[in-house]
């Protein structure tokens, strides 16, 4: 008597022992843990395309602001419950300012004599962080928030005439352990200080 086979009919028959012809029931579950660990990998490439939306405006009238997506668990990380990243205070601590820029200030620029009291103020719906420059820095203290007004506040006062340029970051206000927008927005202003 021939031993039994496993082979198809059209395959040729080769006698293998009976243990040969069992059902392989280890199949089932590496198979599972191989499409498990597919599952997470694929979750995994579509999840790397979150993270934070970045826009930039250069401060030309009228302009489109450029858009890009980012993921960085450091921006994740550093979500912000205050809109300034000062004291409580007012507009008026520093002196009276020659200049203030605004979002809604033309073309995101101004022009003030070298030495003046110049003033950004940005609205506190949104958390500021000033991106600094060699150039300029912002006088102590810095993103005071003024309550009455509901804005942040930067007070510089340039001393040396030439082009400088103001950059904050505007995200979103997120309080612990809630949803919140992942997002930056780069707003810039220009100011020409003059001799």
């Amino acid at each position: 008597m021939r031993a039994p086979t496993c082979c198809p009919a059209h395959l040729p028959q080769r006698p293998r022992p009976r243990s040969a012809c069992a059902p392989r029931l280890w199949r089932a579950p590496v198979a599972l843990a191989a499409g498990v660990l597919l599952a997470l990998l694929a979750l995994l490439v579509a999840l790397a395309g979150c993270g934070i939306t970045t826009t930039t405006t250069n401060g030309a009238a009228g302009s489109a602001p450029n858009t890009t997506a980012t993921a960085t668990a450091s921006a994740i990380a550093s979500s912000h419950i205050n809109p300034c990243p000062g004291p409580v205070g007012s507009v008026g601590d520093a002196g009276t300012p020659v200049l203030v820029l605004t979002p809604q200030s033309a073309n995101h620029s101004g022009s003030a004599h070298a030495g003046a009291l110049v003033q950004v103020r940005l609205p506190d719906a949104s958390h500021w962080d000033y991106l600094s420059t060699a150039s300029l820095a912002p006088l102590s203290p810095a993103g005071v928030h003024d309550t009455t007004l509901g804005v942040c506040v930067w007070n510089f006062r340039p001393q040396s005439a030439g082009a400088a340029t103001l950059s904050f970051a505007r995200s979103a206000i997120c309080q612990p352990r809630v949803p919140c927008p992942l997002y930056v927005q780069r707003v810039s202003f220009t100011l020409d200080v003059t001799a």
